[in-house]
């Protein structure tokens, strides 16, 4: 009997480290419909780090993910169990402690069939960029780049090899690296 399960959305969480990660603070100010959870992407627009959707302007650039959280007063979001996470709400203001590092790679579930074909492709943050409330981890995934558009900000490095699910299928975890990030030399960015 085989049973099928599909991967869960962590959001990117980190992987392997090619140079020195440095993680900094930025402030952020949410619009009315996105939260802002751990393992979120994130672009820089005027000064202000806004998580990263598809369709997103292609003059923003990646700015890393989001590692931690702070409320308005700076103050470390805690878990508030059994029904609240670290994480900041729609509409809310205050900082994101953010994983600056161009080079580093992330485990991100991939929406989709994922084989060896993939990698090399670019590919785009899902609209699904929801919060698990209760665990404050971001349900951000990446998909299929459609248009074969470069102002991808993800390009996929690998296949993870789920022990769960095996090698090949849908809904499966990919390592992916970024594409377009502000500290990468050649990428220009409206900021």
């Amino acid at each position: 009997m085989t049973i099928q399960v599909s991967a869960q959305r962590n959001g990117f969480t980190p992987t392997r480290n090619y140079t020195n990660d440095a993680c900094r603070t930025y402030p952020v100010t949410l619009s009315s419909d996105q939260p802002l959870a751990i393992g979120a992407a994130v672009a820089l627009a005027n000064g202000t780090a806004v998580p990263a959707t598809a369709g997103q302007n292609p003059a923003l650039a990646g700015l890393g993910v989001v590692v931690g959280v702070l409320d308005s007063n700076g103050k470390p979001l805690t878990f508030n169990q059994p029904t609240r996470g670290p994480y900041l709400t729609s509409g809310a203001t205050g900082s994101a402690i953010v994983l600056v590092d161009p080079n580093m790679t992330y485990r991100v579930r991939y929406e989709g069939s994922a084989g060896n074909d993939i990698v090399g492709n670019l590919v785009q943050v899902t609209a699904a960029n929801s919060v698990v409330t209760q665990t404050g981890i971001s349900q951000a995934a990446v998909e299929a780049n459609a248009s074969a558009d470069t102002t991808a900000l993800f390009k996929v490095v690998g296949l993870f090899n789920d022990p769960v699910q095996g090698s090949k299928g849908s809904d499966r975890y990919v390592e992916v690296m970024w594409n377009r990030h502000i500290n990468r030399v050649g990428t220009t960015v409206d900021q």
